[in-house]
């Protein structure tokens, strides 16, 4: 071995000097034993090539002369990863080297030694390194190297790989793809802008809906472009804030201008904007996400204008008013002439009639008020006595009165409007007038003329109780519009009165929530309709009347009484106090909404997720999770028992039954995984039975706020079996090799003879060679049809052509290559007549493989029996041979691709691919395919055809 510290002095070709470990080995290596010979003697285009190589940090890789043999630098080595191609590739013909890709390589190095150049970027190159075949992505350059004769006599490769870049954009484009289609399926207005010009690169359907505007007007277009009534709203400014700053804007109920069919429109929006950013951290566009809510809004300020009108209307009027509601008759709305009339302060509202005015028990009037209520007409009076107690007396006067009920859209009566004026002084005075008429005859006249003026003050009061039914009128019309609004509203709304809970309104939207009807409800108390809800809701109202603090309820779920059966349901609601001029609180508003269908969906999706957890486990997927801090891993069952354990373990003990061989690369991979934050290596693991698994474990690293690494989550998967697939097909490749080699070995020593003895062959020789030459074709394109047949039956593009025949037919006419070699016999038994529909020509390959199969494996069964049996919904067709038979370990594994029975090597040739084909024909025919053999007595494969196709 080269001392590395030797100077270049001491190095014996100069041009070799440094370079690192390829400059070592480039030096130490027996040139001798190549086609190159002696560096000393090589061309000095090759020694300036190389030296420019060595001592280059760019990975460059050199072919050279017609071998085209492999030179390349340290840069380069790295490519190569380990327990690969380095450093056996070195000075080899690049066919050998790259044979699994040569026939990529091979054009691109014939190119440029035509004087050519290639440029690749993100190319494909699969590569065998790390102990396994690894996709490659680079960018590279085939560029010639131009020798003394001044003609290409190398190919020089730079090369960069690109793999993680190329993986990386896979990965951030199948997240864009996620993102866009959770954004199209949302139910609420989602849309991204872009840059700031807020380009519009997605918006959904809902956020279409509100703009008012259509998708193929507004993608890759600057909203402020497409709906240039935002600007003067102060939206820019809004957008730019939040671009600028990177902070989130919120709004509730945001009024805003849209152009929405050529109008504008002042729609009410809640929404948010929150940035968006790109791979550095940079803001790079805006998300919003926004409800328009303009319906609820509108409504709601409808009926509070229609309630303030209503108030302020009966608080304003002249005379005197009182709104008297449901049966107890309670004081619901007093004005204050009708305070000052009975004598009373605001403490009357929300008083029983019965209750506030206790001296019109014995009176007539508590009885004509329950008339009009129950009857719903209207009851009026003039003059009528009533005592009314004041200052502790009951004081008797004189009133005109009106009880006008009112009704809601059915025709019940909700209330009563009371109207009355104190006219006690102009009936005092009629009454003087004519007691004084019987005393003062002499003043018939001014009698007469105080008759008149009471004739005025009796139709100046007349006057007043019309104007009186005017505002009753207009109170009505005003409490009409009050219960449009509530039965409109678009959730369900309930009102009921504080004292006794009772229902006084209700719109269809809440009877359609508890299913029940209106009868049923209104003027009934809430918890005697709804009795299933009273143990829960009650204390919650109770406490809103007590306290006049609303309570809103989030997805409650509630079992109610629904087409007769009890059935679940989820609401989110709201109990709202409702109050008087004076804060007292005389009914409470329930608004609800039926989110039944919302909470479902949303726990469909955590149901999915919990079976997506499921999938992972029944993947067979181990799990775990290390404190690196406190050396310590939680481990799931599945983990454990692919470490070979029942139980869970402690982590020394995982890792003491790693394989010697494969520790040190676990060590390394976990002080990788420290540095960028992911694990990722595979592994020996020894069993207690001291058998040996493959696993692979991935894993991502947490850190601390100190950048510390204190945790590690990840995945461990037993890839025994991939492992042995691989090696399976490491085999095939190199019984592959083998194979072809031998025809095309023979294939050009018969054509290079036939190239020397063209002119003067012997008699006999050329028709011998030629024919040898058709035989090792004829080998090589049965081994390629082979490789075909499997990769149509692999892609499923094997095709059928399939007619009705006579089975034994068919078997008479295949196989004539044995028939015609006349050493081995072929017997045909059974049904000569059964017929089947299917592919003829297919089932005759099928047929050949089979006394193929029987011929090279029982080579000393000079009988081969082929039988032909009717089962009952199917054909039967057997080739029996009386060879040494197969082990009964190996017949499962028969039809396997690449399988071989004969695991000797080379013994028997072929690619272990015509069982497999056969499988694959009769699977597509619908039928089944196995072999039964007993050892010394000799091997049956049979396969089935159905009948019925």
């Amino acid at each position: 071995m080269e001392n590395p510290n030797n100077s270049i002095s001491e190095i014996k070709y100069r041009f070799l000097a440094n370079g690192g470990e390829m400059g070592m080995l480039m030096r130490t290596k027996n040139w001798e034993q190549t086609s190159l010979g002696d560096p000393r003697e090589w061309p000095q285009s090759l020694k300036t090539t190389i030296s420019i190589i060595l001592n280059s940090k760019f990975p460059m890789f050199l072919f050279w002369g017609s071998e085209l043999l492999c030179f390349y630098n340290d840069a380069y080595r790295t490519i190569l990863g380990e327990d690969g191609k380095h450093p056996f590739i070195l000075g080899i013909p690049g066919k050998i080297a790259w044979k699994e890709i040569w026939d990529f390589i091979d054009p691109l190095a014939a190119e440029v030694l035509l004087g050519g150049a290639t440029w690749s970027e993100d190319q494909l190159a699969p590569i065998y390194r790390n102990g396994r075949v690894e996709d490659l992505y680079a960018t590279y350059s085939y560029s010639p190297v131009i020798d003394e004769t001044g003609f290409p006599a190398g190919v020089m490769v730079t090369v960069t790989e690109t793999t993680d870049k190329v993986i990386a954009k896979r990965k951030t484009e199948e997240s864009e793809r996620n993102l866009r289609f959770i954004i199209e399926q949302a139910q609420v207005a989602i849309a991204i802008f872009r840059g700031p010009d807020y380009v519009v690169e997605i918006a959904n359907k809902r956020a279409l809906e509100l703009w008012g505007r259509q998708d193929e007007l507004v993608t890759n277009k600057p909203i402020l472009e497409l709906m240039p009534e935002l600007e003067p709203q102060g939206i820019k400014q809004l957008l730019d804030h939040v671009y600028q700053t990177a902070e989130p804007f919120s709004a509730t109920e945001l009024p805003v201008e849209l152009l929405r069919n050529g109008q504008l429109e002042t729609a009410y929006i809640n929404f948010v904007y929150e940035a968006l950013y790109d791979a550095e951290g940079k803001v790079n566009g805006i998300i919003t996400i926004g409800t328009d809510v303009t319906t609820s809004v509108i409504a709601r300020k409808k009926i509070e204008e229609s309630e303030s009108r209503f108030r302020i209307m009966v608080k304003k009027a002249p005379v005197a008013i009182a709104v008297i509601n449901g049966p107890d008759l309670i004081f619901e709305s007093v004005n204050d002439e009708m305070l000052k009339l009975l004598g009373k302060s605001a403490n009357i509202i929300g008083m029983p009639y019965a209750k506030a005015l206790p001296e019109m028990s014995s009176q007539p009037y508590l009885q004509r008020l329950h008339d009009a209520y129950t009857t719903g007409r209207m009851v009026a009076e003039n003059e009528a006595k009533a005592q009314l107690e004041r200052g502790g007396k009951l004081i008797e006067g004189y009133y005109n009165y009106v009880y006008q009920p009112i009704t809601n859209d059915e025709g019940h009566t909700t209330s009563i409007m009371a109207v009355a004026t104190n006219v006690t002084e102009q009936v005092i005075s009629r009454i003087k007038v004519q007691e004084l008429n019987e005393e003062l005859a002499s003043m018939n006249e001014e009698l007469s003329s105080s008759n008149e003026e009471i004739n005025a003050a009796n139709e100046e009061l007349n006057q007043s109780q019309k104007s009186l039914q005017a505002l009753n009128d207009d109170l009505i019309e005003n409490e009409n519009l009050l219960r449009g609004l509530i039965k409109q509203a678009p959730v369900g709304i309930c009102l009921i009165r504080a004292h006794d809970l009772v229902v006084m309104e209700v719109n269809d939207n809440y009877l359609e929530l508890v299913d029940k009807k209106r009868d049923d409800m209104e003027k009934h108390a809430i918890w005697d309709v709804l009795p299933e809800a009273a143990e829960t809701y009650r204390p919650i109202m109770d406490a809103v009347i007590k306290t006049a603090v609303a309570f809103k309820g989030k997805e409650h779920e509630l079992t109610l009484t629904r087409n007769g059966n009890l059935e679940k349901v989820i609401f989110d609601f709201v109990y709202e106090p409702i109050k008087t001029d004076d804060e007292i609180i005389e009914a409470v508003m329930v608004l609800a909404i039926d989110v039944t269908d919302k909470v479902r969906a949303r726990q469909n999706i955590e149901e999915m997720e919990e079976r997506i957890r499921l999938a992972v486990e029944a993947a067979e997927i181990g799990t775990f999770d290390l404190d690196i801090v406190n050396q310590t891993m939680l481990t799931s069952s599945r983990f454990d028992n692919i470490f070979g354990f029942d139980s869970h373990v402690s982590w020394e003990t995982f890792k003491s039954v790693i394989h010697p061989d494969d520790k040190e690369s676990r060590i390394a991979a976990h002080e990788i995984a420290l540095l960028t934050g992911k694990l990722f290596y595979e592994a020996r693991v020894i069993y207690p039975d001291s058998s040996i698994h493959w696993v692979r474990i991935q894993g991502q690293v947490y850190f601390d706020n100190n950048k510390t690494p204190v945790r590690i989550l990840g995945t461990l998967l037993d890839i025994t079996q991939f492992k042995q697939l691989q090696q399976q097909k490491d085999d095939f490749i190199s019984i592959a090799s083998h194979e072809l080699k031998t025809p095309i070995t023979s294939l050009k020593a018969s054509l290079q003879l036939l190239e020397k003895v063209k002119d003067r062959a012997a008699p006999g020789l050329l028709p011998k060679l030629i024919s040898q030459s058709n035989k090792s074709m004829q080998k090589i394109s049965m081994l390629v049809e082979d490789l075909l047949n499997v990769s149509r039956a692999s892609e499923k593009q094997l095709k059928l052509n399939k007619t009705r025949f006579t089975i034994a037919e068919m078997l008479n006419a295949c196989c004539n290559h044995i028939r015609i070699a006349g050493k081995y016999t072929l017997i045909i038994k059974g049904d000569e007549d059964l017929q089947v529909y299917a592919d003829e020509h297919t089932i005759d390959q099928v047929m050949v493989n089979l006394v193929n199969n029987a011929v090279k494996y029982a080579p000393d069964s000079l009988e081969i029996i082929l039988t032909v049996e009717k089962e009952v919904d199917a054909a039967k067709i057997s080739v029996t041979d009386f060879g040494p038979g197969i082990s009964a370990d190996k017949l499962p594994h028969l039809f396997e691709r690449y399988y071989q029975a004969d695991s000797s090597g080379f013994q028997n040739s072929g690619l272990g691919l015509g069982l497999y084909i056969s499988a694959e024909i009769i699977k597509r025919h619908g039928g089944q395919i196995g072999a039964t053999s007993e050892l010394g007595k000799g091997s049956t494969f049979w396969f089935t055809l159905p009948f019925k196709q």
